[in-house]
């Protein structure tokens, strides 16, 4: 007699739990297929502006784009980067920059790559970042000029 009862429990559990497995499988599964769709959304907006863009060009208009970018194999490749040009400089600010509490010694960081850069793209993407990191830290003053420097030195190489 106790054992059919012992064997009704555990198979109750038994269901129970695999319920549940169910239930995390299709909730990750939804989650995927909204990333998906949001995706391929965000993928024919894109498109559409740039369609819209080509039209607007070819038909002699002036292009209402403030910032461009290139999307190559699904990383986004700026209109000043090349290969070699900013390379690894930036990075360890960056991790300084994205660590808790070290938000100061990043700024910093990125100053003294502001020093020592030579080449235009490396300034201009350096002082982009030094923005950012200004934004972060209150001085909403020191990153607008910042991201002004930004924006003048990449539409002066247009």
């Amino acid at each position: 007699m106790v054992f059919p009862c012992v064997l009704l429990v555990l198979l109750g559990y038994r269901m129970i739990q695999q319920d549940r497995e169910l239930a995390a499988r299709q909730a990750e599964d939804d989650w995927k297929a909204r990333a998906l769709e949001q995706r391929q959304s965000w993928l024919a907006e894109l498109e559409k502006l740039k369609r819209s863009a080509v039209e607007q060009f070819f038909a002699g208009h002036r292009l209402p784009v403030e910032f461009a970018a290139l999307v190559i194999d699904e990383q986004i490749r700026t209109p000043w980067e090349r290969p070699g040009v900013i390379g690894g400089t930036t990075e360890s600010c960056e991790r300084l920059e994205f660590a808790v509490g070290r938000l100061p010694e990043a700024i910093g960081c990125y100053r003294r790559v502001l020093e020592e850069a030579t080449a235009k793209e490396q300034r201009a993407y350096t002082h982009m970042l030094l923005g950012r990191a200004l934004l972060k830290a209150g001085d909403l003053e020191g990153a607008a000029r910042k991201l002004g420097t930004f924006k003048d030195t990449v539409f002066a190489a247009r």
